[in-house]
């Protein structure tokens, strides 16, 4: 109802920057605010095409070039938006920001060396851009420069005052098996956002790579108190439980992961070695047949082809 209501909103907006457009042609102000409409109404051609219109008019506004550049972006359409993205920089060369989106272009399209000759121009220009920190750092962890990459990170961290980057600093020292780091910035995170169930489902992770299982169940309960349709997070309690040989509690946190998500062929294999671990050795046996017809009709998913009839049998457990 909410969504139909807004898009009542945009659709009136848009009538009225009509109007003012037919006695105000010449004017690109509101010809970008058109193109916000459309934006917001997630017609992003006809957004750039305004845009365009705007430019027209105002050919060294900056601020339209780069905007041109963001939506030709989220169309997947780097090279078209390298030319606004440029443009944006060469009118006004003393902004890190357009460098930094020149650089995210160049990085979109695997060209290594422009991103990293712009990122380091942006924070040239301007140090205190945390996301350009964050995006050279992830250009090095994908280039598998591991030492600069920990450099941005440090970088990043000293200017984020607000902890908006605790996540994505955590996650990237998950990437490098840096567990110990991880853990202390999720933890953080978790003790600032104790409702956020990303964080704790993270957190669970990092303590089971540590082999801290008890640790790690206590992190993934607190996920399925805030998300108990994850069942990634059930799949992996379950896991922890079978780690400390407790396979009764894992049967269950299994069970629960397969209510939720029944074509997951790893967590009915993890249910068929709980059973086992329990031997009840024919609900074990009929978890395998279970595993072994998700692993087929996956490679027909694959191999375009029809699907058994045999696909809605249930099995009980």
């Amino acid at each position: 109802m909410q969504e139909y209501a807004n898009k009542q909103d945009d659709d009136n907006i848009l009538k009225y920057m009509d109007r003012i457009l037919k006695t105000t042609p010449q004017n690109a102000d509101d010809w970008e605010k058109k193109a916000f409409v459309y934006k917001n109404m997630r017609e992003l051609k006809k957004a750039v095409s305004c845009l365009e219109k705007a430019i027209e008019l105002s050919p060294n506004n900056s601020g339209y070039y780069e905007k041109t550049g963001n939506l030709l972006s989220d169309l997947i359409q780097y090279e078209a938006a390298l030319g606004y993205y440029n443009k944006s920089a060469e009118i006004s060369p003393e902004c890190g920001a357009y460098w930094n989106n020149l650089a995210l272009c160049y990085d979109n399209l695997n060209d290594y060396n422009h991103a990293k000759k712009y990122y380091e121009k942006s924070i040239k220009l301007d140090p205190t851009i945390r996301t350009v920190w964050y995006n050279l750092g992830e250009l090095y962890l994908n280039n598998n420069e591991i030492a600069k990459a920990k450099e941005c990170y440090a970088e990043l961290i000293k200017r984020d005052t607000e902890n908006e980057f605790l996540l994505k600093v955590a996650l990237f020292y998950k990437k490098i098996n840096a567990y110990k780091e991880a853990t202390k910035y999720l933890q953080k995170l978790v003790d600032l956002e104790p409702d956020n169930d990303e964080a704790w489902f993270h957190l669970a992770h990092s303590y089971d790579q540590q082999r801290a299982y008890d640790l790690a169940i206590e992190s993934y309960k607190n996920c399925v108190n805030l998300n108990p349709r994850n069942y990634s997070s059930w799949n992996n309690l379950g896991l922890m439980y079978a780690l400390k040989e407790d396979f009764k509690e894992a049967i269950k946190c299994y069970k629960k992961s397969i209510l939720i998500n029944p074509k997951s062929d790893i967590t009915w294999e993890n249910l068929q070695l709980a059973y086992y671990g329990v031997e009840k050795f024919d609900k074990a046996e009929l978890c395998r047949k279970r595993v072994e017809q998700l692993k087929n009709e996956d490679d027909e998913l694959h191999e375009n082809k029809t699907r058994s009839n045999d696909e809605s049998k249930q099995y009980y457990i």
